[in-house]
């Protein structure tokens, strides 16, 4: 998760290395090329926010669901489970 972090410090360090050899031409086009390269980096790690997003919200409707399937047993249907349960404590 902290990659996008690290690899946008790493393009923004190529803008200071250009800067400090003080050619305004190579520094622009850095700039330029960092910059677009930012953006898309930016996208990416949006993209994949709402991707685990979803795949977290699906695991997690899927494993309720699954609980809910394991609850109950073939002798009692949906409902009676619970009464029988209350019953015997």
């Amino acid at each position: 998760m902290i990659a996008g972090h690290i690899l946008l410090a790493v393009l923004l360090s190529f803008i200071m290395a250009a800067r400090a050899r003080r050619v305004s031409v190579s520094a622009l086009g850095v700039g330029v090329l960092v910059v677009l390269g930012s953006v898309a980096i930016n996208f990416l790690e949006l993209f994949v926010a709402f991707l685990q997003a979803f795949i977290f919200t699906f695991l997690t409707t899927l494993f309720h669901r699954a609980c809910r399937w394991c609850s109950i047993t073939d002798d009692h249907p949906a409902g009676e489970h619970e009464g029988h349960e209350a019953a015997a404590h």
